[in-house]
């Protein structure tokens, strides 16, 4: 809310209670208990009636943390397993699933790629190529609106 509208609600409130005294201020006593419940509710039905033409909008923000994404990307591609190096990637993706100081900051997506991309846990080195382009491609589409790093 602008500090521009604060005035004028102040100035509102200001109007509706010299309005509510200036009507009820007869010197009668007939009734003087019952003159300030009537300045009140004289006192709201005026300064809402104000508030109503000054309309002020309230705005509520909220923050949340989230963690971000980790993105794990393992190239499938019978390569791997050609250079011997499948048990070495295997411990890797291990080590790096189960840290759980890395479970503490991120959430950790495990993909596979070789001739398409695979959301997948197991990896059995059995694609015949190694599409990298895709990959990227395909996981900019997927967390294009979020905060993912990507481990390849």
């Amino acid at each position: 809310m602008s500090s521009e509208t604060i005035i004028y609600i102040i100035i509102s409130g200001i109007i509706a209670l010299l309005t509510a005294l200036f009507l009820y201020k007869d010197k009668k006593k007939s009734y003087q208990k019952l003159k300030w419940i009537f300045v009140f509710l004289r006192f709201l039905t005026v300064f809402s009636i104000l508030l109503l033409i000054i309309n002020p909008k309230f705005n509520q923000t909220t923050y949340s943390i989230e963690k971000p994404d980790l993105v794990l990307a393992i190239d499938n591609s019978s390569s791997i397993k050609y250079l011997n190096q499948d048990k070495n990637t295997l411990n890797f993706v291990e080590s790096i699933v189960n840290d759980n100081r890395l479970k503490e900051k991120f959430n950790i997506e495990t993909y596979t790629f070789g001739n398409s991309l695979n959301a997948s846990d197991s990896i059995s080195f059995t694609d015949k190529e190694t599409n990298i382009d895709n990959m990227f491609h395909q996981l900019s589409q997927i967390y294009k609106n979020s905060t993912a790093p990507m481990l390849l």
